[in-house]
């Protein structure tokens, strides 16, 4: 359980980094910069053990 929740959490970050960049722009925000996306892309790959 605690693996599918760190999953869903990954996907949704990586949703946010994706295809979600897309839909913030129409909604009026900035899209991250990539040193931004980086960092996230590494600490994303600390939820649910991954190393």
């Amino acid at each position: 359980q605690d693996e599918a929740k760190a999953k869903v959490l990954r996907d949704f970050i990586e949703y946010g980094l994706t295809d979600g960049q897309k839909d913030a722009t129409k909604m009026g925000f900035i899209p991250l910069p990539e040193n931004v996306k980086a960092k996230v892309e590494d600490a994303m790959k600390l939820v649910g053990g991954e190393k």
